[in-house]
């Protein structure tokens, strides 16, 4: 048996704390969400392992939205940590959707209105600096 559906039967998404399922979506909270449950979500995933010198690390990461139209590659605990500490500081608390079968872009998502507010935010000032036609081209 391959080594990815084994640790979906084995251990799975839903046996860690604070996750909801809705079909094929798991919903999380971001300060209950763990690496493991990553690892575990995403079974396709996070099976590059990379032992380097600084730190053990995955090259097959999933990425995670960070509000501002960018997203942080979750390579390892570390990784996720900041991610976590950056969400939490700039709109708190929110649910993530995790989904295994969507396409790469969407794997994850916050729905949350202060997340949306905020990216929506951030989009409006990049467009309205590169609208003025002075920076256009850049």
């Amino acid at each position: 048996m391959n080594q990815s559906k084994w640790r979906n039967f084995v251990v799975g998404a839903m046996l860690h704390e604070g996750v909801r399922q809705e079909g094929n979506k798991y919903i999380v909270s971001i300060s209950d969400l763990t690496f493991d449950l990553l690892r575990d979500t995403f079974t396709t995933k996070y099976q590059n392992f990379l032992d380097s010198d600084v730190r053990p690390m995955y090259r097959d990461a999933i990425n995670l939205p960070q509000g501002d139209g960018s997203s942080k590659k979750i390579i390892d605990n570390v990784a996720l940590e900041d991610y976590k500490d950056y969400i939490m500081s700039r709109v708190g608390n929110v649910d993530i959707i995790l989904d295994p079968t969507a396409d790469s872009l969407n794997m994850a998502v916050i729905n949350d209105p202060k997340f949306k507010k905020r990216e929506a935010g951030i989009g409006k000032t990049i467009s309205s600096y590169y609208g003025k036609g002075e920076n256009e081209g850049d």
